[in-house]
């Protein structure tokens, strides 16, 4: 992990998510650094709302690991 002095505000590592025998969202990975916007954009279906709610905690994942700032979520 790159260290210099902005913050990492979310950090998703090879997140999964999945819904019976449904896989949302495979092995995700991406930072957003401070001062810097995400925009998820696809097509319906393809897992963004399913992304956003894993990083507000209105979904869990199956596997992987989120961080927001320092802040490990599960």
């Amino acid at each position: 992990m790159r260290t210099h002095k902005w913050q990492k505000l979310v950090y998703k590592e090879l997140i999964t998510r999945k819904f019976d025998n449904v896989t949302a969202i495979e092995n995700i990975t991406f930072p957003v650094e401070d001062h810097e916007f995400l925009v998820l954009v696809g097509p319906s279906g393809c897992g963004k709302s399913t992304i956003l709610r894993a990083i507000a905690g209105l979904e869990s994942i199956t596997s992987g690991e989120l961080y927001i700032g320092d802040r490990f979520n599960q």
